[in-house]
């Protein structure tokens, strides 16, 4: 079998490559040396890339934390706060149902009282009506009495004018 590449013919007996096979190995071996050199380049350009990647990563991290640390901090301050509002506002509620319940019993011994007045007033009237027909009695009786007296001095005048005589 005979090959023909650009004017060269060789055999498959033959002991000698061409030198195109040569050239192909040569450029293939540079070839490859300058891929392992631009692969090697890349893996330090990966490198530094990743550890400026890490740095800026770790800043990142770190600031992400921060960050996170103090929104822990505002929200358990913001926690208390609310705990603070709530037990006050408990504790307002309890205060106005004590202050309804105290609202409600003076009002219900205003109640009292205003009944009791109401009967202390009827009782006054009921004494001054008998004030009134006390005095009207001991009026009716006092005139009595002076005409009782008046009539037993008429009496006794005229007795004793009957005894004159």
């Amino acid at each position: 079998m005979v090959h023909s590449v650009m004017g060269n013919t060789t055999t498959k007996n033959s002991q000698r490559p061409p030198f195109w096979m040569k050239a192909c190995q040569d450029l293939t071996k540079d070839s490859r040396m300058k891929v392992t050199e631009l692969q090697s380049d890349e893996e330090e350009k990966r490198s530094v890339k990743s550890t400026t990647s890490d740095k800026s990563k770790n800043e990142k991290d770190s600031e992400s934390g921060k960050q996170l640390e103090e929104e822990r901090k505002k929200n358990n301050e913001l926690q208390k706060e609310l705990d603070l509002q709530i037990s006050l506002k408990a504790e307002m509620e309890v205060a106005m149902k004590l202050l309804e319940k105290d609202i409600h019993d003076k009002q219900d011994t205003i109640i009292s009282l205003r009944r009791q007045l109401d009967d202390i007033k009827l009782i006054n009237l009921e004494m001054y009506k008998k004030l009134q027909e006390c005095e009207s009695s001991l009026k009716h009786k006092t005139e009595l009495i002076a005409k009782l007296e008046a009539k037993t001095e008429s009496m006794g005048s005229t007795i004793h004018q009957l005894d004159e005589k």
